[in-house]
């Protein structure tokens, strides 16, 4: 689910009235304005408002078109990462996103993965056990001023820590900076083909 383009910001949390975007895309149309000069708690509000917004368009997704034994793996690059994030295991989200999707579908499709591209995270807590058999991704460029390497790998230890669970590929480091490459976008697509492949095994 990709974040809208630049927009005035009286204009961001319209739905779109393109007729060529898809219906999921035009739900979410920018995740949040960050300055840098939020304090703790409206920095949280802001990626709760629009993890909130995120959990919305996955129910949707899944209460339309998910098959029986759907897996689902949730990511983003930059502020779409801590969006991810912060919707599946932020400690101050009101629910895991489990919870409204459960209650929306007759059986729990659980998030399986997990990709942080350049993220910009991690931003607050983590819930206890909120990753426990995800499998992670996370990618950091070697020349990335927003979202540096040191950044990705606090986010990766945060994740992978015991009382998370996350279970993480070792960190992608990659030439380039706040940006997604052909070998990151490569490396996307086999984290998230060996991640849904059927008869792949969760992690416990």
């Amino acid at each position: 689910l990709p974040a809208g383009p630049e927009e005035a910001p009286e204009d961001r949390d319209r739905p779109s009235s393109r007729s060529d975007e898809p219906e999921l895309y035009r739900r979410v149309r920018r995740w949040f304005d960050w300055t840098g000069r939020e304090t703790e708690g409206e920095l949280d509000a802001k990626l709760t408002k629009a993890a909130k917004a995120l959990r919305e368009c996955v129910t949707a997704a899944l209460k339309d078109a998910a098959p029986d034994g759907c897996k689902v793996i949730l990511g983003g690059f930059s502020q779409g990462a801590a969006v991810a994030l912060h919707a599946l295991a932020a400690a101050s989200s009101a629910a895991p996103l489990a919870e409204p999707v459960a209650s929306a579908l007759p059986a729990l499709l659980p998030v399986v993965g997990l990709v942080q591209l350049a993220a910009q995270a991690p931003m607050g807590g983590l819930r206890g056990g909120s990753l426990a058999g995800v499998r992670l991704l996370v990618a950091a460029g070697t020349s990335d001023e927003v979202a540096p390497v040191a950044t990705g790998e606090a986010l990766l230890a945060a994740c992978t820590d015991p009382s998370v669970g996350a279970h993480a590929e070792p960190l992608l480091r990659y030439e380039g900076g706040h940006e997604v490459t052909m070998p990151v976008a490569d490396a996307v697509a086999s984290f998230v083909g060996a991640v849904a492949a059927p008869g792949a095994v969760a992690v416990d």
